[in-house]
C-alpha cells in the first residue's frame, strides 16, 4: 500500500527511466532564457524637474498689531452693589394679617 506521495515518487521514477526527461539540460535552458525588453533605458525618467526651486514670496513678514495693548478691559464695574428699592403694589399691605 502506497501513500499519495509513494505513488507520486514511483510515477516520477517510472517516468524519468522510460526516456520522457531525455535532456534535462534542454529544460534548464528554456527555464534561464533571457526575458527580452526588460534591460531596456527607462525614457524620460532623468529629466530635472522646473519650477519647484523658486523662493516663497511674502512669508517672512514681519506680523503687525499682534503687540498693542488691549485697551478699557480693567475698568470698574459701576453701581452694581445698589440697593434693591422698595416695590410695593396698591392693595398688597391689605392681606397681611
Amino acid at each position: 500500500m502506497y501513500t499519495v506521495e509513494g505513488r507520486r515518487r514511483v510515477a516520477l521514477a517510472l517516468w524519468g527511466s522510460c526516456g520522457l526527461v531525455s535532456n534535462q539540460a534542454d529544460i534548464k535552458s528554456v527555464v534561464t532564457g533571457v526575458t527580452s525588453d526588460l534591460t531596456g533605458a527607462a525614457s524620460d525618467l532623468t529629466g530635472a524637474t522646473s519650477n519647484l526651486t523658486g523662493t516663497t514670496p511674502e512669508l517672512t513678514g514681519v506680523t503687525s498689531d499682534l503687540t498693542g495693548v488691549t485697551s478699557d478691559l480693567t475698568g470698574t464695574t459701576p453701581e452694581l452693589t445698589g440697593t434693591t428699592s422698595v416695590l410695593m403694589l396698591p392693595g398688597q399691605f391689605l392681606h397681611l394679617r
